[in-house]
């Protein structure tokens, strides 16, 4: 029961380590990938520990937090693009855009209501790897009591500007990307793009 919960947790929201990717600002330009997985994993559980009292008591306040510290630091054109596959390409600007600003919202909805309750799962940080193309996967597990831990890895790549974003979180081997590309564009093939764009914004959108 745990193991299929903290799974969907996971695959739903995307973006485990995500919170603290941005609580130290001089570690985002130049640092390697891999300490600045763990480094700021690390200090986003110190923060939700600290904070989990309040936040308990006022679950609103999690997602202006999850807005002003986690959209900077995600590929959202990138993964909005690869998630809609050749639907992006025949969409116009307009929806691209509408597009991505409601798949964001969707996913920080999400993340944000079920932040809490994983605050105390211990994460295990493996060599991962790189190639040529500034891409780095970072590999981890998330230890579960009396259970087999579950791989969680990350895709970032490296901007011009020497930032390092997500841009696809892998669960058990199962990509998000992959999810919602299967998952939307069977939406979209059965109703329309302007439809599912409309169901994401009103949060009613279905992730099977």
């Amino acid at each position: 029961m745990i193991m299929n919960r903290l799974k969907m947790l996971v695959i739903s929201q995307w973006v485990f380590l995500g919170f603290g990717l941005i609580l130290s600002q001089s570690v985002l330009s130049g640092q390697d990938p891999h300490a600045l997985v763990k480094d700021t994993t690390e200090k986003m559980f110190s923060i939700l520990k600290r904070d989990r009292d309040a936040l308990v008591k006022s679950p609103e306040k999690v997602v202006p937090l999850v807005e002003e510290l986690l959209l900077p630091h995600f590929d959202f054109h990138i993964m909005s693009r690869s998630v809609l596959g050749k639907n992006w390409k025949q969409a116009s600007e307009t929806q691209k855009q509408d597009f991505s600003t409601a798949f964001r919202n969707l996913l920080v909805r999400t993340y944000a209501k079920a932040l809490l309750e994983f605050v105390d799962v211990k994460i295990d940080y493996l060599p991962g790897k790189e190639n040529p193309k500034r891409k780095v996967l970072v590999k981890t597990e998330v230890e579960q009591p009396g259970g087999v831990p579950i791989p969680l890895d990350y895709r970032l790549r490296e901007t011009d500007k020497g930032e390092w974003l997500i841009y696809d979180v892998i669960i058990d081997g199962l990509s998000l990307v992959i999810k919602y590309r299967s998952s939307f564009k069977r939406q979209i093939a059965k109703n329309s793009l302007d439809q599912l764009i409309e169901s994401l914004k009103s949060g009613n959108v279905s992730r099977k």
